[in-house]
């Protein structure tokens, strides 16, 4: 069973891999999240870590976190695996 952090960050894998959320739009933020699934500030914060690690999402201060390009990963089937973020570190 999935820890709630996993399933969000998954949940937005999801609509970024669907092309649901494209590169460069803004991803939910940390109160619609934490509405959406019922979770806590810390769930929300770790799952976008979690995404900024994967490569899947930057952080813009003051801006908030935006879907990052994935240009490496279009036609891996498995997110989970391979590539290193692009862009470096966040």
């Amino acid at each position: 069973m999935l820890l709630t952090f996993e399933v969000i960050a998954e949940a937005l894998r999801g609509q970024i891999r669907s092309g649901g959320l494209k590169p460069g739009d803004a991803l939910p933020t940390q109160a619609v999240l934490m509405a959406e699934f019922g979770a806590s500030s810390l769930s929300v914060q770790k799952a976008m870590a979690l995404l900024k690690q994967d490569g899947y999402a930057i952080s813009r201060p003051g801006k908030g976190a935006f879907v990052a390009r994935l240009d490496a990963d279009a036609d891996a089937d498995d997110s989970e695996v391979g590539s290193a973020p692009l862009g470096g570190t966040v």
